[in-house]
């Protein structure tokens, strides 16, 4: 198994990851950064590593895994297309000595794509199962074998490098990157502000776009500016437009408690909302605990697919919920939306479009592998009667069409922009979470037609039918099969909240000023107080933007992989609330 979560700049076992006998990054090719110089630190684990200068050009890196064992590694920094990679080679094995890497069976190269800051690294592994689909469906032809479960190009330096450069243009060839932060070394040539008191999201990531892209053959999807913006807006507004967020943020244990007062709903996870209007907002759970007893105890409860809920007041922290849920045949606590054969539905994201309410689903089923479910695809319900409470709704199954990416449309962010409506969804099982956008009209929504969405192709083809050939293209990389996606208005700029990580996980944010990007890379915005205990799961972040108390209010679900801790712990698998204020 690959132990992703320890790797900063090496490979820890040289199994089922992809190898190459020559090098990626020659010396030739090589650039330094001296960011990298220095101690390091896993985030969330123990391992432990020091980078330092090797001969030109190249780092040497001694890591200390969680046993206390110790391995060499040597690495150069390099350019490979638009990415920054890092070509890591295990040193020459010494004489008595038992390094991690001792397991390798062949010394050979591995990649990986690099982000380094001042006090902070993000490192994600050359992803093996989407270069093996691509080279099995002949969209690559760089040479190779397999030995055991590694995949090894056997390609010479030069011919690497320009099928790499190729590939690596592709959605999701790297998987969920790692944190490591720096525990000593040279510092930082501008050292920024002290952040051990407040999380922040900067207000200009490095690469961020400044001006919308152009998209030849494509509809437009960024805002029109506002022609009256210079003459009515503060001095203060007018220089934020144009610019991404900048957020600080704290945990609201007080709106917490709208989770955990009903005696019957004791915990649930996922957790999109929906603006019905008139200060009600919809909630949308997944997996979700019923206490038959009404004593408010997970033992004995009953576990449901889906359930909602109606929120009364925008302020949670003083709102009011009403939880709803189904009932099966014999009288136990149902999903509200039923499963179909082995089939059961996580709820996505949805709209309101006036007088209509839509839902989509996320169709899944067990499997043996993995968390011991895989996804089976999307579906979507119109609610004809959205003022009505839950209970009561006309609940319509809505004929959705099937793509041959795996994409579960709607799971993700759902917006509406101008006369559209744009549905983004993770393209599933790939690990990197390529995040894919499709668009209906709203009169189509409306009429609950989805039988014809238009797919995002890249910037040159723009939008596409849904029976065009022409390849479909993420908006972004590295998503989350759960996120959300809203408009900032102060700063004119489309905003993505999700977690980044497995496990212990951060909540971030990105920027783009067009739905279809350029997109920034993720960026910390908050550390969940959970992020250090041992085994915790943190995932599902999301933003609330109808929701007030706070300038952004955000929602992130807990869990841990010790199922009969779930039983006892009652501070695990509820919703967790956290409060954004905009930097001053």
């Amino acid at each position: 198994m690959w132990r992703l979560s320890s790797v900063l700049v090496f490979c820890v076992v040289l199994t089922g990851c992809v190898l190459s006998n020559d090098a990626v990054v020659p010396e030739s090719a090589a650039t330094f950064d001296a960011r990298l110089l220095g101690g390091w630190e896993e985030v969330g684990g123990s391992d432990r590593a020091v980078v330092s200068s090797a001969r030109t050009n190249a780092y040497a890196i001694e890591y200390t895994d969680s046993d206390g064992q110790v391995g060499r590694f040597e690495a150069r920094l390099g350019r490979l297309g638009t990415r920054l990679v890092l070509d890591v080679l295990p040193a020459p094995r010494q004489a008595g000595s038992s390094p991690p890497e001792a397991g390798a069976l062949i010394r050979g190269h591995v990649l990986f794509d690099l982000q380094v800051g001042a006090d902070t690294a993000r490192v994600a592994l050359l992803e093996q199962g989407a270069l093996v689909a691509v080279l099995a469906g002949g969209a690559s032809h760089l040479a190779h074998v397999t030995s055991g479960d590694q995949l090894i190009l056997t390609d010479a330096t030069d011919r690497l490098r320009v099928g790499l450069a190729r590939y690596l243009d592709r959605a999701g060839p790297f998987g969920s990157p790692s944190v490591w932060h720096r525990t000593g070394g040279p510092e930082p040539a501008a050292p920024g502000p002290d952040k051990s008191a407040r999380h922040t999201a900067a207000a200009a990531l490095p690469g961020a776009p400044t001006a919308p892209r152009a998209t030849p053959n494509a509809s437009r999807t960024a805002p029109p500016a506002s022609p009256t913006a210079s003459s009515t807006a503060s001095p203060t507004a007018a220089a934020q437009q144009g610019q991404d967020p900048c957020f600080e943020s704290a945990p609201w244990r007080e709106a917490d408690l709208l989770f955990r007062r009903d005696p019957h709903w004791v915990g649930s996870d996922g957790a999109y909302s929906i603006d019905l209007g008139h200060e009600r907002i919809l909630w949308l759970f997944g997996d979700t605990r019923i206490d038959p007893s009404g004593r408010h105890t997970r033992c004995g409860a009953r576990m449901v697919r889906n359930t909602v809920a109606i929120q009364k007041g925008a302020d949670p922290s003083r709102a009011e919920m009403t939880f709803y849920w189904g009932e099966t045949r014999g009288g136990e606590p149902g999903p509200l939306f039923a499963d179909q054969g082995d089939d059961w539905f996580w709820p996505g994201n949805g709209i309101r479009l006036e007088n209509c309410l839509v839902l989509f689903l996320m169709r899944t089923r067990g499997s043996s592998g993995g968390l011991g479910f895989e996804s089976a695809g999307w579906n979507a319900v119109l609610v004809s009667n959205p003022d009505a409470e839950p209970s009561q709704w006309k609940v319509k199954w809505l004929d959705t069409p099937r793509n041959a990416l795996g994409v579960v449309v709607g799971s993700a962010g759902v917006v509406r922009w101008g006369d559209q409506v744009y549905a983004f969804g993770s393209q599933e099982p790939v690990k990197s979470h390529p995040m894919y956008v499709v668009r209906w009209p709203v009169a189509a929504l409306r009429r609950g037609d989805l039988r014809a969405p238009e797919w995002w192709a890249g910037a040159d083809a723009g939008w596409v039918p849904d029976s065009s050939q022409v390849a479909r293209w993420p908006a972004f990389e590295n998503g989350q099969s759960e996120l959300t996606v809203h408009f900032d208005e102060p700063t004119r700029r489309f905003v993505v909240v999700q977690s980044v990580g497995f496990g212990a996980a951060d909540v971030a944010v990105r920027f783009a000023p067009e739905l279809t990007g350029p997109w920034t890379q993720p960026r910390t915005v908050h550390r969940p107080a959970e992020f250090y205990r041992p085994k915790i799961m943190i995932y599902a972040a999301k933003a609330h933007p109808e929701l007030s108390g706070a300038d952004l209010v955000l929602t992130y679900a807990t869990n841990t992989f010790e199922f009969a801790e779930q039983m006892t712990d009652s501070t695990s698998y509820y919703p967790r609330f956290v409060r954004l204020t905009r930097c001053p």
